[in-house]
């Protein structure tokens, strides 16, 4: 159900710290969709692709702004084994990050990782579960 994984008790703390530390590993693993190995602080990202990129986060924010469903990572004391079978977690707030922080390159990267938190959800969840069925 979708308080399983995304509704968590914030008290968790040292766990909290290890599930960030796993997914932060896990998001800066070489196979990750988003170009994190071409990262560069000083590069200029281009204002009319960043605003496009802040206008595709925002209008997914839009669409989930009452079920928030994906707004933050997945609280993985709620969801045993997660990061076994997700391999890429992926979140509106790591999205947004990923844009503040210039990561991504293209509103094309943007996309792909919402597109991942969706398929990311049927993995774990299967795409006959409640929690699938209201991302869809």
């Amino acid at each position: 159900n979708s308080n399983s994984i995304n509704n968590a008790d914030n008290n968790s703390s040292s766990n909290n710290n290890r599930a960030v530390s796993q997914t932060t590993n896990t998001l800066l693993s070489d196979d990750h969709i988003s170009t994190v190995e071409g990262h560069n602080p000083n590069r200029r990202l281009d204002p009319d692709i960043k605003r496009e990129m802040l206008r595709i986060i925002s209008y997914a924010d839009e669409i989930d702004a009452e079920k928030q469903l994906f707004a933050e990572p997945v609280r993985l004391v709620n969801a045993p084994g997660y990061l076994d079978i997700v391999k890429r977690p992926m979140d509106r707030s790591k999205i947004r990050s990923n844009i503040l922080s210039r990561m991504y390159t293209s509103a094309e990267q943007v996309v792909r990782d919402i597109m991942l938190m969706y398929e990311n959800c049927e993995l774990y969840n299967d795409s006959t579960s409640s929690i699938s069925r209201e991302s869809a």
